[in-house]
């Protein structure tokens, strides 16, 4: 989903994909 607006978040390692 490339969804790169969780990596401000704690644990962007599952909206990476």
């Amino acid at each position: 989903m490339l969804a790169h607006q969780v990596s401000s978040h704690s644990a962007p390692s599952f909206e990476i994909t």
